[in-house]
């Protein structure tokens, strides 16, 4: 090896050593942190409950953001809990009958939500997390043909199961993208008796600020 192979070398390795956080610097970071997070969501298509039978709905793609204060609770940074609030949006194509059109269905989410990270000491920690809450979905300008049009709104239980993968990048800053799926019970509304169950899966990425 000549000596310029050993500069590279010696180059890389240093490179390596100091391009990342340590664990201590890590934790130095303080127990606590704010997160923001957008992406993909997929709605399951609807099925819609009326007085005059069920309808079937078409989703498109839509999408997510939120954000989230919380904690880590025990010295090794495995286990943490935060508050949540996101948003998820998507259009309907057709209400799957004659002279249905597009029409919309947005949800804000409050949740509660824990997680256990596998690898605090690394630069790359998987997680997984769960979560509860409520949830308020309100559907816009739906029209469902000779059932006529909804346009209302109900607050429901909500829960969510998480799984990602964050990115120590400074001390303080993490980069995620995480998985997460989210259904409720089935949101019920005045006009008409109406009624159809919520689930959504997202595909999100985001940033941890640690303080």
């Amino acid at each position: 090896m000549n000596f310029s192979n050993k500069t590279f070398l010696s180059s890389v390795i240093a490179a390596m050593l100091i391009g990342g956080p340590s664990v201590s610097a890590v934790q130095a970071a303080g127990p606590n942190y704010v997160s923001v997070f957008g992406g993909f969501n997929s709605l399951d298509d609807p099925d819609i409950s009326t007085s005059t039978g069920e309808l079937s709905s078409d989703a498109d793609g839509g999408f997510g953001v939120g954000i989230a204060i919380g904690r880590w609770f025990d010295t090794q940074r495995h286990w943490r809990a935060e508050v949540e609030a996101s948003y998820r949006e998507n259009d309907i194509d057709s209400s799957g009958t004659a002279g249905g059109s597009e029409g919309e269905i947005n949800s804000v989410n409050y949740m509660v939500n824990g997680y256990y990270d596998f690898r605090p000491d690394s630069i790359f920690s998987p997680y997984l997390g769960a979560g509860i809450g409520f949830a308020d979905i309100d559907v816009e300008g739906l029209d469902l043909g000779s059932a006529g049009t909804l346009d209302d709104d109900d607050s429901v239980f909500s829960y969510q199961l998480i799984g990602g993968v964050s990115y120590q990048a400074t001390a303080t800053i993490d980069l995620f993208g995480e998985l997460r799926y989210l259904a409720t019970e089935d949101a019920e509304f005045s006009n008409g008796g109406r009624e159809f169950d919520y689930e959504t899966a997202s595909a999100l990425a985001g940033l941890r600020y640690r303080f």
